[in-house]
């Protein structure tokens, strides 16, 4: 049996989600009226249908309820981890708020947004400057809203995900982590919770090279458009379900924010030294 609250899921502060249920249900492997389908996913209008093999099932509808099929004997922590994924996003989608494929780490400056491709460091480069009391507001998927003009993100959870070499190289102990999936431990990275939404300063989009240095660039122009656009949590879902206006609105709102463009050496282990970096580039 299936047994949490949107409070378990996710951080975000209960004026954002008070109206969003949770319930467990039996839940068909098609979605009638489908109008979009992807990998696992299917989409019609106001609904979102998310298939997990061997964990669950989990039906999103207006932005307001979540439905989950669990799968005999399947533990909570599982349906949960994968719920924070795909699922969250949609609900997000469909509420018109938007949901980034990033990581958030907060000190008295402000917040900075550590976006790109799987594999790229994002969520070892938080786990590194959590390691120097930045606050952790969310880790994989993030919200960002605007308030007056300017974007805002909100704690989404003080907990991240790490392969076992980068828990090694930060001196972590592993051993009574529990998995998220074959390879990846979960661990709390921050125990500072915090309700107020914080101004976003700084967008590093980061990425690997096969040089053994660090480089960082500001994007200008057009292209700070298009690195929003690759910013979007799995942009196929949030072609069909995020209201294209919404978007143009959270794009206009980062116009004061910098973003930049980290690439790290793929050879070298460097999360210290991104760490550093950062630190630097907005002190």
């Amino acid at each position: 049996m299936f047994d949490a609250n949107i409070n378990d899921v996710v951080a975000l502060p209960s004026n954002l989600l008070c109206d969003v249920s949770l319930m467990q249900s039996s839940i068909p492997p098609t979605l009638e009226g489908a109008t979009s389908s992807g990998v696992l996913w299917q989409a019609a209008p106001n609904r979102f249908l998310f298939n997990v093999p061997n964990v669950a099932r989990y039906l999103v509808e207006d932005g307001r309820r979540i439905l989950i099929d669990p799968l005999p004997d399947v533990d909570n922590a599982a349906v949960i981890y994968f719920l924070r994924m795909s699922p969250l996003a949609a609900l997000l989608y469909q509420k018109g708020l938007v949901a980034l494929h990033a990581a958030i780490a907060v000190n008295d400056g402000g917040a900075v947004l550590l976006a790109g491709n799987s594999g790229a460091g994002k969520s070892t480069t938080l786990a590194a400057l959590s390691q120097r009391n930045w606050v952790v507001f969310a880790d994989d998927i993030a919200m960002v809203t605007h308030h007056k003009g300017k974007p805002v993100v909100y704690q989404m959870s003080p907990h991240g995900m790490l392969w076992p070499r980068s828990l090694e190289k930060l001196n972590i102990d592993a051993k009574s982590l529990p998995f998220a999936d074959n390879n990846r431990q979960i661990f709390s990275i921050s125990q500072h919770s915090s309700p107020v939404p914080r101004q976003l300063r700084t967008i590093y989009y980061l990425s690997v090279h096969n040089k053994d240095d660090i480089s960082i660039a500001e994007i200008s122009g057009t292209l700070r458009f298009k690195v929003l656009s690759e910013c979007l949590y799995n942009s196929h879902i949030a072609d069909v379900l995020l209201d294209r206006g919404e978007f143009m609105r959270f794009a206009a709102s980062t116009q004061s924010v910098v973003i930049k463009r980290l690439q790290r050496p793929s050879r070298i282990w460097s999360a210290e030294m991104l760490a550093d970096l950062i630190e630097k580039d907005v002190s």
